[in-house]
């Protein structure tokens, strides 16, 4: 990844829309946080609010995360998710949504590949490639060199 770049409009779309609140308030959790945490989480947390700050921290680290995220984006492996109320990943868990009412999540973020791919759409504004439920494996490499040739196209300052 450039050092510096200029971040593509959807891309300071995301960013304006962290910025007005729809990611977690300023939370003391993320000053104790490093690349090997992150990683961690993305890799075996299954609390939701755990993942949610990974994606906080990666938003701000995004230099550090996106080599190791676009990687990940081929790892099927299943870690799962708790506390999850009110938070719909179709293809996962709507039996137990309650009173369909709450928000969506399209990324199979049960597995490590959907966790990735969220975070990068998280911090990019892209949905280019969006790991669901059941994704063909060789769907998912052509997402991973999609997001490298992303990272190759971005303009340098």
């Amino acid at each position: 990844m450039p050092k510096e770049f200029e971040k593509p409009e959807k891309w300071l779309e995301a960013d304006k829309r962290a910025s007005l609140g729809y990611f977690q308030k300023p939370n003391p959790e993320l000053q104790t946080m490093d690349l090997a945490k992150v990683i961690s989480i993305v890799n075996s947390e299954r609390d939701l609010k755990k993942l949610f700050l990974a994606r906080d921290w990666c938003r701000e680290n995004y230099q550090l995360c996106f080599p190791i995220l676009i990687e990940k984006l081929t790892d099927t492996t299943y870690v799962g998710l708790t506390n999850f109320i009110d938070l719909m990943v179709p293809g996962r868990n709507e039996k137990s949504w309650i009173y369909g009412h709450g928000g969506v999540v399209n990324e199979d973020i049960y597995i490590r590949a959907g966790r990735a791919s969220y975070i990068l759409n998280q911090i990019t504004g892209e949905d280019f490639a969006v790991v669901r439920v059941k994704t063909d494996y060789n769907i998912l490499k052509q997402f991973k060199k999609a997001w490298n040739a992303y990272v190759k196209a971005l303009k340098k300052k």
